[in-house]
Order: structure tokens, then sequence, then C-alpha cells
């Protein structure tokens, strides 16, 4: 149950921090750019995945990177 508790914790501590993290920061106004440019017909499906699929794979390594310095 300790464990649980612990995970839970340490799960909420690092949902609570990921706001103050510019690569998340980039992440979001990135996907909100590609859903406005989908919404005005902008860009089409299509094109709205591919750069969802490049901004989150660019979000991924970013945070790969990070996790492979400490």
């Amino acid at each position: 149950m300790d464990t649980l508790k612990a995970y839970i914790t340490d799960l909420f501590v690092k949902v609570a921090g990921l706001p103050k993290s510019r690569k998340f920061l980039a992440l979001a106004a990135s996907l909100i750019t590609i859903y406005q440019g989908y919404n005005t017909g902008g860009i089409d499906v299509y094109q709205a995945l591919q750069l969802t699929i490049a901004a989150l794979g660019a979000y991924s390594i970013g945070t790969g990177i990070e996790a492979s310095k400490s």
C-alpha cells in the first residue's frame, strides 16, 4: 500500500511540474497551432497527423535526451 501511495505521489509531482517545462510548453503551443490550422482549413487531416506525430516525437526525444544526462 505504501508503494502505491509513493507511486501516486511521484506521479502527481511529475504532472504538476509539466507546465513549468519549456519542452511541454512548446509541445502545447505546436499542438494548438496544428489544431487551429486544421480547424480553419489551412491543413488537411493527413498533414495534421504528420505534424502531431512530429511534435510528439520531438518532445519524446527531447525528454529522453534530458533523462539520459542525469
